[in-house]
């Protein structure tokens, strides 16, 4: 994933690609706040006043302010970077949950395997450090498949 930096703020946008990354980054933190809705109250929703949230309410409130606070703030990934996060976030988010799933935890599990993923899939994704990843899995697998590497 060679273009996984951030997409930098001078060049030109769309709500397309605003609405792309909302689908892609967002879904994982749509379940995280339709987790906790669910985790701190056992039911599905909260009530403000004559306000009532459901967890779907949370979730979408949630992911809305993580995607739109850092597109405004200027990280505005690429769609393969997008896509990319959301494979990996969820991979690692069936592993956690896999892993936590012997201790009963119930909501409050799947919070913390949305605790975990998110911030492991980001780092993978969206920083160097996960681009060497990735380049290294690459070669690792191109070795074992034979495949002559491009150079």
């Amino acid at each position: 994933m060679s273009d996984t930096s951030p997409r930098s703020s001078s060049r030109p946008s769309s709500l397309r690609h605003l609405l792309a990354v909302w689908l892609l980054v967002g879904a994982s933190f749509f379940g995280l706040g339709a987790g906790l809705a669910r985790a701190t109250l056992g039911y599905d929703g909260w009530a403000v006043g004559t306000l009532a949230l459901s967890g779907w309410d949370v979730g979408l409130l949630l992911a809305t302010a993580v995607v739109c606070g850092a597109w405004v703030a200027g990280i505005r990934p690429s769609i393969r970077a997008g896509v990319g996060y959301l494979i990996v976030e969820l991979v690692v988010h069936l592993i956690v949950a896999l892993a936590l799933s012997w201790a009963r935890l119930g909501a409050w599990a799947t919070v913390a395997a949305r605790a975990v993923s998110i911030p492991v899939a980001a780092v993978v994704c969206f920083t160097p450090l996960g681009g060497a990843a990735a380049a290294w899995v690459r070669e690792r697998a191109r070795r074992l498949l034979g495949v002559p590497p491009t150079e």
